[in-house]
């Protein structure tokens, strides 16, 4: 295994071990916790989609539908340069970025 698969899995036994540990009040706490979270992600993506329909609409003329993600999902992101989304895109071209 590599560091990384380790370090892993040493954090996971760890989030086990304080869940086995954790009081019932804790528990409920986190659960509580957890239950916002998902409240919360969910009114974002509402919103999200709202405006990804308004902007489709006036923009495109476009009806632009855009599905909930699977409750457990998780949003993986490009890795970016300090030059940001389209840094690469401005290297290609030749344009510069005055960064500052």
């Amino acid at each position: 295994p590599s560091l990384s698969e380790l370090a892993e899995a040493i954090r996971e036994t760890e989030i086990e071990l304080s869940i086995a540990m954790a009081s019932k009040d804790q528990l409920a706490m986190v659960r509580k916790r957890l239950e916002d979270l998902r409240s919360s992600k969910a009114k974002r993506h509402a919103v999200l989609a709202s405006i990804v329909q308004d902007v489709g609409m006036r923009e495109l003329d476009e009806i632009i539908i855009v599905s909930s993600p699977e409750e457990d999902a998780t949003a993986k992101f490009p890795e970016l340069s300090e030059l940001g989304l389209f840094g690469d895109q401005l290297n290609m071209s030749g344009e510069v970025l005055p960064l500052g």
